[in-house]
């Protein structure tokens, strides 16, 4: 009775948490409520399959090589011109879809 009771309170703060607590967090939430251990919240989240999220590492994505130099900056951040299409500039973009990364460059 009392196990339910607490199980009651864990899956409560679990949730509040948006499933980011692990035991010791949830025991230390909840430690004036109802009297019992980390190893006991622990136990009760084991056995009913309540586990906390992990946060993901990050990857790096971008390799330096020293092999290629910076490239010049030509228009030094002056980007007014005198005449039409004197200055053309470029973007590329990275988008994520079901298959894997696409890159749109305009």
């Amino acid at each position: 009775m009392a196990n339910q009771h607490l199980l009651d309170k864990i899956k409560a703060a679990y949730e509040a948490n948006r499933g980011c607590y692990g035991s010791p967090r949830i025991y230390h939430e909840r430690k004036g409520e109802i009297p019992c251990s980390v190893n006991r919240v622990a136990r009760l989240m084991r056995q009913h399959g309540i586990r906390a999220r992990q946060a993901k590492r990050y990857k790096t994505t971008t390799q330096q090589n020293e092999n290629h130099p910076v490239p010049p900056n030509h228009l030094t951040q002056d980007f007014s011109a005198s005449q039409p299409a004197e200055k053309w500039c470029g973007d590329i973009t990275y988008v994520w879809t079901a298959a894997s990364w696409l890159y749109l460059a305009w």
